[in-house]
């Protein structure tokens, strides 16, 4: 009986090493709004918003890890000198010293003792501070203080266990670009071993492509303050579109401020797709909580709540991304099969294969109502990220368009409820093929109208690799009738460059 006992136990524990699920908690954040507040106050308050909701989170679940968003201690501050970031900002040390355990107190006090009294790992960001070295390459500020845009972890000791330095800034004049893209990995005492990056991050190889293809990583902590833009980049649909295509446990925060468009949180689960996600149209917080692995929350939807959803987004800020260079081709109404191709550039084309099937709600045709034109879009060149810095793209696509002239198309209408959607796609097949190269990655973005990407039980995504080249095909499986965006969005590291342009700076607002 002992040894049957003990066998049990054995399996038992092996089977919960090899299956064993941990509860993560992501926030969308609204922050402190005064920005006239001093600099100590405003932490005071935000700190205490995120020690708040952590509380809530706890009454009812036990935390693992929690993740906040990118620059919500700091949102709304003025920043006119280098002094005024000084006022917010902290140096950091990753070593084996409890924050919660030192006679010397700081903003990050609170937050490191709620580690300690709810037991759980906190990652979160904020303004680091380092002694700046001058060299040949470096000036320093006359403070003699270089400033980065920081993740740090606490465990649940209250101990800085691991931290990472934003690498691809976006127009955050007073932080440091580090010399090299940080590999921040650390593992848990639940066996999970996790990566960081930042926001802007997302759309670059380094650090965050790297952490998978190169460090094998399977679960990423994700903190932004992203500013969504049409058709192809809106928060939810780049969070969704990197988890699915590195087939990662992607924990996503972002923070919440729909006047300039900022929001958008979610825990993915690599290609099954998410257990939650939201983006917060109104201005307040919110935390989702789930099990990884863990059931899927995000099932299909059904028109009307994707409506309510969709008529909540018309007060949410949106960016457009300029379509006027792409090669298009219109989807004329009442057509319902079209196999066709679509040539983006000159000499060496780059070609968009399109197979759709379409049906019209006839009695929506003539209906005085606002709706939707659809363009089948192909693009290979180089595109600006808010006059920050230029990337590479190589896209693939049917756009929704306000009319019938691509400067429309990436827009949306002001009303929702003044919408007519007469086409339902039944099936779409877009495939092209793109060079192997460690420098080039390519993604399935989707899109409907309640700006939430679609789910992944519609969608198939699949390769086939011949000589030097892949061919990406991406189907859609069951009909859509609420589309905004479908096609393969694919970065060319290669063609990336930096805009030294300080009129076009973005300041955290």
């Amino acid at each position: 009986m002992k040894v049957y006992s003990i066998v049990i136990f054995i399996y038992l524990h092996y089977f919960w090493r090899v299956e064993a699920h941990y509860t993560a908690a992501v926030i969308e954040f609204f922050p402190v709004q005064d920005r006239h507040l001093p600099a100590e106050e405003k932490l005071h308050r935000n700190i205490n918003g995120y020690v708040t909701i952590l509380d809530e989170l706890s009454h009812t679940t036990k935390l693992d890890i929690i993740v906040y968003p990118e620059a919500t201690l700091t949102a709304n501050s003025l920043f006119k000198t280098h002094a005024d970031v000084s006022a917010y900002s902290i140096e950091v040390n990753v070593n084996e010293t409890s924050l919660c355990d030192t006679p010397v107190t700081t903003f990050l006090t609170p937050l490191a003792c709620a580690a300690v009294k709810y037991q759980t790992y906190i990652a979160l960001n904020l303004y680091e501070r380092a002694p700046c070295t001058k060299n040949e390459e470096t000036k320093c500020s006359e403070d003699g203080w270089s400033f980065y845009n920081t993740n740090i972890v606490f465990n649940r000791k209250g101990v800085i266990v691991s931290k990472y330095r934003k690498y691809n800034l976006f127009g955050e004049i007073y932080m440091t670009r580090p010399k090299k893209a940080d590999i921040s990995i650390f593992r848990t005492d639940f066996n999970e071993t996790f990566a960081m990056f930042i926001c802007f991050d997302i759309l670059f190889r380094q650090p965050s492509l790297d952490l998978v293809n190169k460090y094998h990583v399977k679960s990423i902590l994700y903190s932004s303050m992203w500013f969504s833009e049409l058709p192809f980049l809106t928060a939810l649909q780049t969070q969704q579109q990197w988890a699915y295509a590195t087939d990662v446990t992607f924990l996503a925060s972002g923070a919440n401020n729909r006047k300039v468009g900022s929001g958008g949180t979610g825990i993915y689960h690599g290609m099954d797709g998410p257990l939650l996600f939201t983006i917060v149209g109104s201005s307040k917080s919110k935390g989702l909580v789930a099990k990884i692995p863990g059931t899927h929350g995000q099932g299909p939807k059904d028109t009307n709540t994707i409506d309510k959803k969709g008529k909540e987004m018309d007060e949410f800020h949106l960016l457009s991304d300029h379509l006027e260079p792409y090669a298009s081709k219109l989807i004329l109404p009442n057509g319902k099969e079209i196999v066709d191709k679509v040539c983006s550039g000159e000499g060496t084309e780059f070609c968009c294969h399109f197979k759709v099937e379409l049906e019209w709600e006839e009695e929506l045709m003539n209906e005085d109502k606002d709706q939707y034109q659809y363009h089948m879009v192909a693009f290979s060149g180089v595109r600006s990220f808010a006059g920050v810095s230029n990337g590479g793209v190589e896209i693939c696509a049917i756009v929704a368009c306000v009319n019938e002239s691509l400067s429309s198309c990436g827009k949306r209408f002001p009303n929702y409820n003044n919408i007519s959607w007469r086409a339902n796609f039944k099936k779409i097949v877009i495939n092209a093929e793109f060079d192997i190269d460690d420098n080039k990655f390519q993604f399935p973005n989707s899109l409907l109208s309640n700006i939430e990407p679609i789910n992944v039980d519609a969608l198939e995504w699949t390769s086939v690799m011949n000589n030097k080249r892949i061919r990406r095909t991406y189907k859609l499986k069951k009909p859509q009738n609420r589309l905004m965006t479908f096609g393969i969005y694919g970065r060319d590291f290669n063609r990336d460059s930096s805009i030294h342009n300080p009129l076009r700076q973005i300041f955290y607002l």
